[in-house]
């Protein structure tokens, strides 16, 4: 894991740009590429995944004691950790900020014995 990457050095010999400045074909001025990102929920269940293996027990112990520890601190008002973890792992919870809705009653059906 502790290999040195060797980068390409780009001189003025090495052609990278045509005259239009357009990269040439089968040149790249990121080598190394997008590794892709990842979704929170992914990258938690790797690293959960690691300290399980690192402490001999099962992802999901590790998980439950993470979860103690954020259940632990919602109790003492610090909900940050909690709300991060929640949102990201199982999604944010919907809100009802869309105030834009419009209601229709029709005053001709409601009758006075349903109020």
């Amino acid at each position: 894991m502790n290999e040195e990457i060797k980068k390409p050095v780009i001189t003025s010999e090495t052609q990278v740009r045509d005259a239009k400045g357009r990269i040439l074909p089968g040149h790249t001025l990121n080598p190394y590429g997008n590794k892709g990102a990842q979704h929170f929920k992914t990258k938690w269940l790797k690293f959960i995944t690691k300290i399980a293996e690192k402490n001999n027990t099962t992802p999901e112990e590790v998980d439950d004691e993470l979860l103690q520890v954020a259940y632990d601190q919602m109790k003492k008002a610090d909900f940050r950790y909690w709300k991060d973890i929640q949102d990201r792992v199982y999604g944010a919870a919907r809100t009802n900020d869309n105030l834009t809705t419009a209601i229709q009653i029709n005053l001709n059906t409601l009758k006075d014995d349903n109020l």
